[in-house]
């Protein structure tokens, strides 16, 4: 009777062949920790020696779990039976999580990292720490061709809680790898053979406790949780961190930053947080996928536009959308292909925010939407959460499976959304889209009838949205056209600002640099004592004047004129520094040079001639006041009247056009909400009738369907 064999390349296959990048091993096994109730699931490279570990805070495994369950392939742990294995276990202090993880991908995926993985596990179970599990694979055993996958040993050992494997328990272990090698005898190439003896070289010099005395917070002895030792990493992860730049992200960033939801408002508090620390130099490191790297709820609400909603059953839109804060609530977008049908895709949510890509159409200040532009066209995109938690490869910008650049590049006015331009989550749960499976390398969902509509759904949606709000006739577009076209003027007047700013300050230190060459010559001094003495001297003049009333106006207009000539007088020396720019250290000490020598100039300069108009002027011109009163008053009277008609007039004619204006906005107003309405009856009947099944009813209720449509 024959039966099936199991090559150990199978392994290999299943494993390093099938996933799709070290991006997505490490994702994997951020997975995993999540199922194995984790608070934190970290990352930390060391390039000088390419060591990575990744760790996690987790449930642990005991002897039996790693035997049973992680180094058995089809568990059943999904499957009911008598012979089931059962679910994992679980942690009773925190909420039950749905099991993100399946079919060993984490485990196997790990070969895609490096070739060779220390393991070091320690269980808690009912709140006592177990002993630690050590393990060693080496993932070149599982590519030789012609060995069987029962022939391998994986060395598996245990130590008690507060002690570590040391160096001389690595070797025994590796020892036991390297018998198992020889085993083979001729099946091997020595190539590879020569690999894998070159590798457990370089192991045999590992020692965990060197590596707890430098990896931050590490702690092997007496911490629950599961941790991999990779060495070497593979130089492909280098290359995958190394391609990003300060205007793009790296390949790994793009796909491990936002592992979890925390952008969207109001989102379940993550259950698991992430880290991948890459140590560039023995001194530092560099923070890769940290949260504060992805967007935040606050970065959805000061966004120039939002969508929120919900996709029923049927795939029918309803929600709300905000554009530039002008709100629509209740918008419905029908989806023509339910026909009456349920979705196979199930019901779900999203969240959608949008920033203009021109400074001269936002909303945002300009460092904010500097920042903002720098992180979407790093990380911009619909990214897709299953129970918190991302599915790759959804979100970057590299895999276009709603077309949006694609029909992008053919009219980006027309279609509106870009991935530069936008950040967005869809969020599923287990219950409500269990059809969307993902394939077994995690490089997307399997091409089913549920991803299939979930894809026409949302590329309905956008082309709708798009559409209706940001088209030149849309039936919402009236806000984004007189919104975007205030903020253009609004813009173009900045900008006339600041091209003046260079200008003004130019202006500003040539004028500091011509008071200070008078102010040397003493020229305020000369030209203070030329003015009192032409007032002393029209003074003089006046006082041969015999007719009184002639007096009287010569003395009021030298008031006058002097008054006039102290003020231009002043106004000649006077500097105002200008408002809004920024000025220099020079020009800021000048300035304040210039305000103390001005001061100076009005008390011990300025103040004498002033005293000479307050004094001898002013009392004089009193006296010819009395002669002139009766005149002044008939004059004053007069004018007093031209005013009031004058501010009668124009207040009259001020409410006359405030009234057209709000006559023009009422019409206007009242047009477009007609419009709006219809358009809302319309879509509300469309949805109606997308999801009602025509198939079941009757010619009678077929009829009376349609006369109620």
């Amino acid at each position: 009777m024959a039966k099936f064999n199991t090559r150990a390349r199978a392994v290999d296959m299943l494993g390093r062949q099938q996933i799709a990048g070290i991006p997505t091993a490490i994702s994997e096994l951020f997975k995993n920790a999540h199922d194995a109730y984790a608070d934190r699931a970290e990352v930390d490279y060391y390039r000088n020696g390419r060591l990575l570990v990744v760790r996690d805070d987790g449930l642990g495994m005991t002897c039996e779990d790693f035997e049973d369950r992680w180094l058995t392939l089809g568990t059943e742990s999904k499957v009911a039976g008598p012979t089931a294995l059962g679910p994992p276990p679980n942690d009773p202090k925190k909420p039950l999580r749905a099991i993100l993880g399946e079919k060993g991908i984490g485990r196997l995926a790990i070969a895609a990292i490096g070739p060779q993985v220390l393991i070091l596990s320690r269980a808690e179970r009912d709140g006592q720490l177990k002993d630690l599990v050590a393990a060693y694979i080496h993932w070149g055993l599982f590519e030789l061709p012609g060995v069987n996958l029962d022939e391998i040993e994986i060395p598996v050992r245990t130590f008690p809680v507060g002690t570590l494997p040391n160096p001389a328990d690595l070797r025994e272990m590796l020892n036991t790898v390297e018998a198992n090698l020889a085993l083979f005898g001729n099946r091997v190439d020595s190539g590879a053979a020569k690999r894998i003896r070159d590798n457990l070289l370089a192991m045999r010099k590992f020692d965990p406790e060197e590596i707890e005395s430098y990896v931050p917070d590490l702690d092997l002895r007496f911490a629950r949780g599961t941790h991999f030792l990779i060495l070497p990493a593979d130089d492909v992860l280098e290359a995958d961190l190394d391609t990003g730049n300060s205007a793009d992200a790296s390949s790994l960033e793009k796909l491990l930053v936002g592992f979890t939801d925390s952008m969207t408002p109001n989102h379940p508090s993550p259950v698991i947080s992430t880290a991948f620390r890459d140590h560039t130099t023995d001194e530092g490191y560099v923070e890769r996928a940290g949260e504060d790297r992805f967007f935040l709820p606050s970065e959805f609400a000061n966004a120039d536009h939002y969508i929120y909603g919900w996709f029923d059953q049927h795939g029918q839109f309803l929600g709300r959308v905000s554009v530039y804060g002008d709100i629509t609530d209740n918008y419905i977008v029908p989806w023509p292909g339910a026909k009456g049908r349920m979705s196979s895709c199930g019901p779900f949510a999203i969240h959608l925010a949008a920033i203009q890509p021109e400074l001269k159409a936002t909303t945002l200040p300009p460092e904010e939407h500097a920042r903002l532009t720098e992180k979407t066209n790093k990380f911009g995109g619909l990214y897709i959460y299953r129970e918190g938690i991302r599915l790759l490869p959804y979100g970057d910008v590299d895999y276009d499976w709603l077309e949006i650049e694609k029909r992008r590049s053919s009219g980006a006015t027309y279609y509106y959304f870009s991935h530069r331009n936008m950040f967005g989550a869809i969020l599923l749960s287990q219950e409500n889209n269990a059809s969307l499976t993902e394939k077994a390398g995690r490089e997307g969902f399997r091409e089913n009838v549920a991803y299939r509509q979930l894809r026409d759904i949302l590329k309905n949606f956008l082309l709708q949205v798009a559409g209706d709000y940001f088209r030149e006739k849309g039936v919402y577009s009236d806000r984004f056209r007189e919104r975007k076209a205030e903020l253009d003027r609004q813009y173009r007047a900045l900008e006339k600002r600041r091209k003046h700013a260079a200008e003004r300050k130019r202006a500003l230190g040539e004028a500091l640099e011509r008071f200070f060459a008078a102010y040397d010559r003493d020229e305020p001094s000369l030209r203070a004592l030329e003015l009192a003495e032409m007032i002393e001297s029209e003074l003089s003049a006046v006082r041969d004047v015999t007719d009184l009333k002639q007096a009287a106006s010569l003395l009021l207009e030298i008031e006058g004129r002097a008054r006039s000539e102290l003020r231009s007088l002043e106004a000649s020396y006077r500097i105002t520094k200008p408002r809004g720019i920024g000025l220099n250290q020079k020009l800021i000490r000048e300035y304040q040079h210039y305000e103390e020598a001005y001061s100076q100039l009005q008390e011990g300069v300025f103040a004498g001639v002033r005293s000479l108009i307050e004094g001898e002027v002013t009392a004089a011109a009193e006296k010819a006041r009395v002669e002139l009163d009766r005149r002044i008053r008939i004059a004053r009277a007069l004018a007093e009247l031209a005013d009031i008609a004058t501010r009668k007039t124009r207040s009259e004619r001020s409410d006359t056009q405030g009234v057209l204006e709000r006559v023009r906005i009422e019409v206007r107003s009242a047009a477009r909400e007609r419009q709006v309405s219809v358009e809302e009856v319309i879509r509300s009947t469309l949805a109606r009738f997308s999801s009602t099944d025509v198939q079941e009813l009757s010619d009678e209720s077929l009829v009376s369907l349609r006369d109620t449509l």
